[in-house]
C-alpha cells in the first residue's frame, strides 16, 4: 500500500495520507465525509479509520483491500452508496487481496467471509 497508516494498540489504523485508486464500476458514485467515489476513482482522505483485515492477522497483503472495502462500507452505512452495491465491495476486496500477493486459496476463503459476515462489521468504521 504507497500510503502511510498508523496501527494503534487494539484494532483501529489510521490513514495519516490521502489514498485513491480507480475503480470500474458501472453505477453513479457518491460521497461522505472523508470518502468520495467519484466517476472511476474512490478518494479517501488522511484521518479514515478502520479495523483492518479483521478478523485475520495484520497480513500487508490485506491492508488495502480492507482499507477500501471499509471506506465503501462506510459509504453504504452513511447513504453516500446503494447497499446493492455490497457484493461488488466484496468483490473488489478480493481482487485488492490477490493484487498484493495474497494466495487465491486465502484470498478466496476472506471473500466468502466478508460475504456471510460482512454486513455487521459496517459499523466499526469511521473517522478520527
Amino acid at each position: 500500500m504507497t500510503s502511510t497508516y498508523l496501527k494503534r494498540s487494539g484494532r483501529l489504523c489510521w490513514l495519516l495520507d490521502g489514498y485513491s485508486i480507480s475503480l470500474k464500476h458501472d453505477f453513479e458514485g457518491g460521497s461522505t465525509y472523508f470518502v468520495t467515489l467519484d466517476e472511476q476513482i474512490l478518494s479517501i482522505e488522511k484521518g479514515f479509520a478502520w479495523d483492518g483485515p479483521w478478523p485475520l492477522p495484520r497480513f500487508e497483503c490485506a491492508m488495502r483491500a480492507s482499507l477500501v472495502h471499509d471506506a465503501l462500507y462506510y459509504m453504504m452505512r452513511l447513504g453516500g452508496l446503494s447497499w446493492d452495491r455490497r457484493e461488488w465491495a466484496d468483490g473488489v476486496f478480493r481482487a485488492l487481496c490477490l493484487e498484493d500477493g495474497m494466495p487465491p486459496w486465502l484470498a478466496t476463503v476472506c471473500y466468502w467471509a466478508v460475504r456471510a459476515f460482512g454486513g455487521s462489521k459496517v459499523g466499526r468504521v469511521g473517522v478520527i
